[in-house]
Formats: structure tokens, C-alpha cells, sequence
């Protein structure tokens, strides 16, 4: 009888397990690639040995102070989708890399305030969930159980690292990790863009210029051939901050500009273009938003405050071509030494090649970790700013003449980027600039009067080319005044990105223009000078009204000339055509009436 009982009690069970719904069983979607094997953790880096797999799933119990994050060996592009479930005990916390940036997961329902509007679609504690990253160009739409909790989430800019696993708080598993690259598309709408910035490079020192013999740049000069070089280019500024803080604003700098500060309410390129994907570094000079020499912490005067994801250079207008450590800064008219780190990031290094070479090295190994993203590299050397300072072989090629063994240095980087570009396969998809932040010292900028620091030609005019095989003509000469203001806007213009509404942009899109598809004048007239009138400068046409002084130092004199017969500045027109003068000065004084008022609402 108790045999026949046991029988049936099996029978029974047996039935009900037949009833019982099936365990679900994982499928790997078309084209995923899973990460994890439900075994144990081969594929993964693990650098404290703290995770375990538990019922096929990657596991930590809690164990303070935590372990670190573990890495898939696998990496992925900033074009793909990944997927994987998650679950966590009540008040768990953790996080998921993406190219090194967290995103935090956690039990929504009992944890932090700032991501409880998550807990709706959270399953409860204990419970999977489904979690995944869209991300197109580096931003990812993020979805939970389905449901889009973030869009245009900014992944990280270290494509070096996989899926990255993190637990701080409660226990956690993770399962079903799994990644699924899109296919390549065509990055027509998406260049890359690099912008080369030479300081202190006079007009007559680029051999594609007019210039003296001892100057050779067949790099630069390349450049010019297949693409557009500018023989009116201007500076926004006669000295290296202010310009800088035009060129990547598109604005005038007299609408925010407060000594060497930019104020947080100004928008940079990077910035910009962060926002539709592109990853972005600054490697070189900084020069901008209040640096001076030493990081003080404040991201608003660092690169990565402005929409950077890398930076390697100095943060001040000065620095010693080979210690790492020494810059130089004005002081009671000498150029006293001082500390000024080169920053790798935010941390100082200790070594550094010949300057020029080591930001070169830097920019190339940027493209080569980037080269299947699109991305941003603003390279503004420090070459030729003073201290003269040249490698021995670029003083024996130039007869020891310290200004053109640096110019050879410099234009042998500007080559090493572009063949980088051409071994990579990018060369046709990259719009490249070269541009000279203000003008060269005297003797440096071919027949133009004056220099650096001061509104005559030779202080704002400076070389200005730029190519993008794909997307401009090679070999055209564009003879319209353009300045730098006109850089961001190209820029966001071949990236395809709107042009901002909430603030006056003062450059235009230089694009239609070189393309001939526009045939007027970017500008009608350009300023230069302080709101103060105390010197000025404003071109209309060939026209150009001046108030500057000849040593800088002395009085201020007004004076009009006729660029197109008299580009040397050297036959003065006021008294013989005060009605044009007239109207320049007119032109200025409204000017800087906006500008005043623009400034002020700044700050």
C-alpha cells in the first residue's frame, strides 16, 4: 500500500511540474556578441578577484569598502548597443561603464532621491531587470525594462576600456551582458575636425604667404593646395587670450571678456559639438577662462570645463620648450621664470620632449585612438611664442636661426598630422584649420606695418587656410576679410549643427562661401579695439579706419587707408576722406554701445 502511495505521490509531481511554466530560456539576439558565459569570469578584468559567478550570474556580495570596477576584455565602438540584466538587494547601488563614464544603476525604489523617478519602471528588489544603451555617435538613449529613462546620455572618452562593472552599496548581479555594433554608416554629415592654432606666427613666416626666403612650410603649404587659403585673415585680438576666447566662442570678445576670464555663460566649440557625438581634446597652450599657470580646481579654468573630454598641455601663455615644470609669466616689464605645469588631464607630469613634438605625439595618438569616432582635436601649439628655443637638428637645417628652426618644427608637426590622417583613412572626412593667433613681432609679418599687440596689419593679420577634401576645393585663394569668429560657425556648420538661438553669434559660416556657393562678403565690416575707444580698428571693403599708437606706448593718432592700394598702411586718407572716415567712426561707436551692453548682461 505505502508503495503504491509513493507511486502516485510521484505521479503527481510529475504532473505538476508539466504544468508549471518552463524556465525562460536566454536567446542571444541576431548580432550580439555576449560578454559573459554564466561560468565563470574568463573575458573579464578583474583586478581585486572579488566577483564571483553565482547561478550563472556575475556576483559581489558586500564587502566593505567595496570592490573595483570589472572590465569586459571586449571593447566597443561609440556606435552600438548594449544590453544586460541586472539585481540588486534593497538599497543596492551600482553603476555601468561606458567608455569609462558611470552610469548609475541601482534599486531605485530604495535608494538616492536624484534617480528615484527611475523606480516606476524598476522591478522590485531581488527581481531582473532589463537594462540598455542605444548609443549612436556617443550618446546613448537609455532604456529600463523598456522604457527610455535618459536620452542623449554622453558615454565616455576612453575607447580603450570595455563594459565596465561597478558595486558600492548591497549586493548585485549581472547577467546576459551583451554588445551588438551597428554597421558602419557614412559619416558624410560628421567630419572630424581639427583646429591647428601657431602662436605669435607672423603673416611673412608661412612659405604659401608672402615671405622672407629663410621660411619654409611645405606642410602648411600642402594644406593651402588642397584646400582654401585666406589672404585676408584677422585675429579677433592683436594679443594671444583674447583672440583664443573668439576664436572658440564665434563671438566678439568684447561681450564677455573680463580681463583673462571667460564667464560661464559662454559656450566653446567642444562643447557644441559634444552634444552630437564628437569626443574631444585640447592639446597644447590653454590661455583662456582665467588660467594663468596652476590648475586651482575650477573646472570653468580647465579644458574639461569647456566640453573637453581630453587635455594634455599648460594652462598659461608661456612656457620653457623642454622642462615640464617652467613657464614664464610679465612681470614689471621682464619675462621672469616662474612654475606652470604641463598637465596630462589634470595631473602634472614630470618629462617632456621638445614641446612642439611632444603636443604633435599627443594629437596623433588622439586620431589613432579616435580614428572610428568622429572627433574634435584643438591643437593650439605654443611654437613660435617665445623663449626661442629649437631642437639641434631644426638650427643646423636653418642656419641657426632660432625663429625658423621653430617654424620648421612647427610646420613638421602640422605634416606628421596630416599623414596620420592620410595612413588612417580620414584625410577626406577632416576638416582641418591653421590659423595664427595674432601677429608675429616685427620683421616677421612681410611688409605689413607693425606687430603682435597692436592694430596695424601686421599685428591681426595672419595666416588663415583651411581644406576638407569631401567637403571644400583645393587650390582656391579667398581674397573676402574673415576672422576668427568665423571659426566656430564653420565649424558647427560642417558638423551640421544648428546655429545657437539663445546669443548673438557675431562669425559667419565660411562654408557657401568658399564653395562660391555665396558670392558676398562674409562681413560687412569687422571691429577691433576696446569698448572705451581708446584704440580702434574697423575695416569696411577696402576701407580701414585705425586709432593706434606706432610704439605701443605713445599717443594715439586716427588714420584711414585704402588696404586694396596701400597695404603697407603708409598713406593716411582722413583729410582727404573725412565722409568715409566719418561713417567708420559711426560704425564703431555703435558697436561698441552693443557691446558694452552685451558685456554687461555677462555679468
Amino acid at each position: 500500500m505505502m508503495k503504491c502511495c509513493a507511486v502516485f505521490v510521484s505521479l503527481l509531481l510529475a504532473f505538476a511540474a508539466s504544468l508549471a511554466p518552463a524556465a525562460e530560456e536566454f536567446k542571444l539576439e541576431e548580432g550580439f556578441v555576449r560578454l559573459d558565459n554564466g561560468k565563470d569570469m574568463t573575458g573579464w578584468i578583474d583586478p581585486k578577484g572579488d566577483w564571483t559567478i553565482v547561478d550563472g550570474a556575475i556576483h559581489l556580495e558586500y564587502r566593505p569598502p567595496g570592490a573595483g570596477v570589472i572590465w569586459s576584455e571586449k571593447t566597443h565602438s561609440r556606435d552600438c548597443t548594449v544590453r544586460l540584466q541586472y539585481r540588486a538587494s534593497q538599497g543596492a547601488d551600482s553603476g555601468v561603464f561606458i567608455h569609462g563614464r558611470q552610469f548609475q544603476v541601482r534599486d531605485y525604489e530604495n535608494s538616492y532621491p536624484d534617480t528615484k523617478k527611475y523606480a516606476k519602471f524598476d522591478n522590485s528588489a531581488g527581481q531582473w531587470n532589463d537594462l540598455e544603451f542605444d548609443i549612436a555617435d556617443g550618446l546613448a538613449t537609455v532604456k529600463l525594462n523598456g522604457q527610455v529613462i535618459q536620452e542623449s546620455w554622453k558615454i565616455g572618452s576612453q575607447p580603450d576600456k570595455g563594459i565596465g562593472l561597478q558595486k558600492e552599496k548591497g549586493d548585485f548581479d549581472y547577467r546576459y551582458v551583451r554588445v551588438k555594433e551597428k554597421k558602419a554608416e557614412s559619416r558624410a554629415a560628421k567630419p572630424n575636425v581639427i583646429l591647428i592654432v601657431a602662436d605669435d606666427l607672423g603673416y611673412g613666416q608661412v612659405s604659401s604667404y608672402p615671405h622672407e626666403e629663410i621660411y619654409h612650410t611645405p606642410n602648411i603649404d600642402r594644406l593651402a593646395r588642397g584646400g582654401v587659403r585666406m589672404t585676408d585673415g584677422y585675429s579677433a585680438h592683436p594679443m594671444c587670450w583674447p583672440s583664443r576666447g573668439a576664436l572658440l566662442t564665434g563671438r566678439y570678445y568684447q561681450r564677455f571678456l573680463r580681463g583673462v576670464i571667460v564667464p560661464p555663460s559662454e559656450k566653446m566649440i567642444a562643447q557644441y559639438l559634444g552634444e552630437v557625438g564628437h569626443v574631444s581634446a585640447c592639446v597644447g597652450k590653454w590661455h583662456n577662462t582665467g588660467s594663468i599657470g596652476q590648475w586651482d580646481g575650477q573646472q570653468l579654468n580647465h579644458p574639461r570645463g569647456w566640453g573637453f573630454d581630453e587635455f594634455f598641455g599648460f594652462l598659461g601663455g608661456m612656457h620653457d620648450y623642454w622642462e615640464a615644470d617652467l613657464g614664464t609669466h610679465f612681470k614689471e616689464g621682464r619675462n621672469r621664470p616662474h612654475t606652470m605645469p604641463i598637465y596630462d588631464g589634470t595631473k602634472p607630469v614630470e618629462k617632456v620632449k621638445y614641446l612642439t613634438e611632444e603636443f604633435t605625439d599627443r594629437a596623433v595618438d588622439f586620431i589613432g585612438r579616435h580614428k572610428d569616432r568622429p572627433f574634435f582635436l584643438y591643437l593650439p601649439y605654443n611654437a613660435v611664442h617665445t623663449p626661442l628655443q629649437a631642437p639641434e637638428k631644426h638650427m643646423q637645417r636653418n642656419n641657426g636661426n632660432p625663429y625658423a628652426a621653430m617654424v620648421d618644427s612647427l610646420d613638421e608637426g602640422v605634416g606628421r598630422v596630416l599623414d596620420t590622417l592620410d595612413a588612417s583613412g580620414l584625410a577626406e572626412n577632416t576638416l582641418v584649420i591653421f590659423v595664427g593667433d595674432n601677429g608675429g613681432y616685427r620683421g616677421k609679418n612681410w611688409k605689413l606695418r607693425g606687430e603682435k599687440s597692436q592694430l596695424f596689419e601686421g599685428g591681426i593679420r595672419v595666416p588663415f587656410v583651411a581644406s576638407w577634401p569631401q567637403g571644400l576645393p583645393a587650390g582656391k585663394v579667398y581674397a573676402q576679410p574673415v576672422m576668427h569668429i568665423d571659426v566656430m560657425p564653420t565649424i558647427l556648420g560642417a558638423a551640421g549643427v544648428a546655429m545657437p538661438e539663445d546669443r548673438a553669434i557675431d562669425g559667419a559660416n565660411l562654408l557657401p562661401h568658399w564653395r562660391g556657393e555665396k558670392m558676398e562678403p562674409p562681413h560687412e565690416v569687422l571691429y577691433w579695439g576696446e569698448t572705451n575707444a581708446g584704440r580702434l580698428a574697423v575695416r569696411r571693403g577696402d576701407w580701414k579706419l585705425i586709432k593706434e599708437s606706432e610704439d605701443r606706448q605713445g599717443e594715439k593718432e586716427l588714420a584711414l587707408y585704402n588696404l586694396r592700394e596701400d597695404i603697407e598702411e603708409q598713406r593716411d586718407l582722413l583729410g582727404e576722406q573725412k565722409q568715409i572716415a566719418d561713417e567708420l567712426s559711426s560704425l564703431f561707436d555703435g558697436w561698441r554701445v552693443k557691446m558694452a551692453e552685451s558685456h554687461r548682461r555677462a555679468w
